[in-house]
């Protein structure tokens, strides 16, 4: 039986509007679907059945939808898909357990992985997901496939809150009443023998890359002031001793006249008795103030060597201290490259702000008493000094070699 089927002009206009929205929208079944009610004006089902792709019971069906509900025919509703295995209050739970982690739940090990989580899922709610789904699970869950770091099992959180909220604020008010400069110290290693990376080669080929083979290092003594970024370096060939560390301390003692709080790790020679002997001394201008054990993300210095050997070791030339402006932070993030002031000739010990980025832990900028400053927010950024040091030594000691 055939059927004449008459469309309202504003109907029709209606229609061809929608038609535009799923053109931009790329919605091909509400495309097809209004291409054939429009067709159904001028051509018989069997037509319109055949030039669409369907068959005649879907174009009664969408004619029948449309006179009853007009537009909103039109509209598909998403396909909820297979129920979920896990509710939303177990998936809140499972959010929990891995947050605290593969030793509380059981396991001995401390990083998750696809099939251990696939066992907490079946241990605690009954449910085997495939190890191929769980990262997309993981991920809406809001989790993401990340390197662990360390963090050492002897921390006292009491004495760090302590230091923390306690002893740092009455530093920095010390510090300010005494106009002392307000130290954070640290040491670094750089090593002469170069570094191996990654490179490409042929396949099932290991690249060598040659070596002297001589295990020395240059070493560097670094403090950075809090308010300003002021910086003292003093690097050597010798091991890190309470000597070696005593006569950068006296050299910094003569390179300024400000009384000196040093704010120091627990190093064997920042505490053996020759330190302590050297420091008791000094105790009308130099004040050391101990971190809490196993702190070092209270040590706005301690980072920054680690970035600069990283560099150095990427170097393949670098200028003496004394020759120029310190080099970029090689695109290092948050860190920009500034203006450096005036080389000082001559000095003993390295000083000079190089480069403004941000240094001071957070942490301690929150409990740091009154407000906190723009020279108090930027220190010096040590990159410039550690990179043209370390690589002056490396080529002395290859001309050394040469000759």
């Amino acid at each position: 039986m055939e059927i004449k089927v008459h469309i309202c002009q504003a109907s029709v206009k209606q229609l061809r509007r929608a038609r535009q929205e799923a053109l931009r929208a790329g919605d091909l079944r509400v495309i097809r679907r209004i291409t054939a009610l429009l067709d159904l004006r001028h051509q018989r089902v069997v037509e319109v059945a055949e030039g669409v792709g369907v068959s005649e019971t879907t174009i009664y069906r969408w004619l029948a939808a449309f006179i009853l509900q007009g537009l909103a025919s039109l509209r598909y509703r998403t396909s909820p898909g297979r129920p979920a295995k896990l509710t939303p209050s177990q998936k809140e739970r499972l959010d929990g357990l891995l947050r605290a982690g593969p030793a509380a739940a059981g396991y001995a090990t401390g990083c998750w992985n696809a099939a251990l989580i696939q066992d907490l899922i079946v241990r605690e709610f009954g449910r085997l997901y495939s190890v191929h789904y769980l990262s997309t699970l993981l991920h809406n869950l809001g989790f993401s496939y990340q390197k662990a770091r360390f963090i050492s099992d002897h921390l006292d959180e009491e004495r760090r809150r302590i230091w923390r909220e306690e002893t740092w604020p009455a530093l920095v008010r010390r510090a300010r009443a005494q106009g002392a400069l307000l130290l954070f110290g640290d040491e670094a290693s750089f090593a002469q023998w170069g570094s191996l990376g990654y490179t490409w080669a042929p396949r099932g080929e290991q690249p060598v890359v040659q070596t002297c083979g001589r295990r020395k290092a240059y070493k560097v003594f670094g403090l950075i002031d809090y308010f300003t970024g002021r910086f003292f370096a003093h690097g050597q060939t010798e091991r890190f001793t309470s000597d070696t560390y005593c006569a950068f301390l006296t050299q910094v003692l003569t390179t300024t006249t400000q009384p000196l709080i040093v704010i120091q790790d627990g190093a064997k020679y920042h505490t053996a008795a020759h330190t302590q002997e050297f420091v008791a001394t000094q105790a009308a201008r130099l004040t050391v103030v101990q971190l809490p054990s196993y702190s070092p993300d209270y040590n706005p210095i301690e980072p920054r060597p680690t970035y600069d050997r990283d560099s150095t070791q990427r170097s393949q030339e670098a200028g003496p201290y004394h020759g120029g402006t310190p080099r970029s932070s090689l695109g290092r993030p948050h860190a920009t490259g500034g203006p450096a002031l005036s080389p000082r000739r001559g000095a003993p010990v390295g000083d000079r702000v190089a480069g403004w980025q941000p240094a001071v832990c957070p942490s301690l900028l929150v409990h740091a008493t009154g407000r906190v400053g723009r020279e108090q927010e930027r220190v010096g950024h040590l990159h410039g000094w550690f990179t043209t040091a370390a690589g002056a030594h490396r080529s002395r000691l290859e001309s050394a070699r040469a000759a």
